[in-house]
């Protein structure tokens, strides 16, 4: 199975519906939905995420898209040994 990192400005494209790229992104993460492929994201997008969502949306929408989001994808640690 082909694994791919995605970096959080795509993920914005999906969850903020940000034109002209919605479409892509939401392609790649129905690709992840179908198992056809393992997505894998770095722990601090979430925060990063979380941030700029909640200037489009309530923070509670930011919160509720980002836990439905997150069953979506493998979260990758930031620690010393990554850094």
């Amino acid at each position: 199975m082909e694994k791919v990192f995605v970096d959080t400005d795509i993920i914005l494209d999906l969850l903020g519906s940000r034109e002209p790229f919605y479409k892509h992104s939401a392609n790649l993460f129905s690709l992840a939905d179908q198992g056809k492929i393992k997505l894998y994201v770095s722990s601090l997008s979430f925060s990063n995420l979380k941030y700029l969502l909640s200037k489009q949306y309530s923070s509670d929408q930011a919160r509720k898209k980002l836990l439905k989001f997150k069953t979506l994808v493998n979260v990758l640690a930031v620690n010393d040994k990554i850094v």
